[in-house]
This record gives C-alpha cells, structure tokens and sequence, in this order.
C-alpha cells in the first residue's frame, strides 16, 4: 500500500493528516518498498512480518535522519514525551 493510498483510507474513516504528515508517511512507504520489500522475495507472511519488524527497529531505533538533525525517529520522539506535562 502507497503512503498516499495509506492517507487516504485513514482520512476516510475520520483521521486527519496535515500536509507534512503526508509526505513523511509517502516518504515512509517508498523507503519500505525500495530498501527491503521489493529486494526480498519473502516466503511466507510470518516471514514478512517477523523481517518489516526488524527493518522498522533499524528505522526507528538506530538510523539516524538527516531531517531530524541526525538524530533517530526514537530520540525525537522520547524527547518530546519529556516536554509533555503528566497526566493527574
């Protein structure tokens, strides 16, 4: 499923995206295709999945982006979570 195609379903069951949104989710989806779907031929669906989840902790935890000021999509994310007050 394309990033745009993605968008769209969750904005017909009421999600709403900004624009910068979209693209990151876009960029997301390219990356998934070109950098491990599309160059693995995976045999089963459990072998899919259990291969998405690794390449998904190397996105997240350890591949740092030029776009987050080299940090990982984790550091940028957990940072934020300390700007948040707690709940009471």
């Amino acid at each position: 499923m394309s990033g745009d195609v993605h968008v769209r379903f969750c904005e017909s069951v009421g999600v709403r995206f900004p624009r910068a949104t979209h693209l990151f989710i876009e960029r997301l989806w390219r990356n998934v295709k070109y950098e491990e779907v599309y160059i693995k031929a995976y045999g089963s669906i459990s072998e899919a999945r259990s291969e998405l989840k690794k390449y998904f902790a190397l996105y997240n935890e350890r591949r740092r982006h030029q776009g987050l000021d080299d940090l990982t999509p984790d550091e940028v994310y957990f940072a934020t979570l300390k700007q948040l007050p707690e709940a009471v």
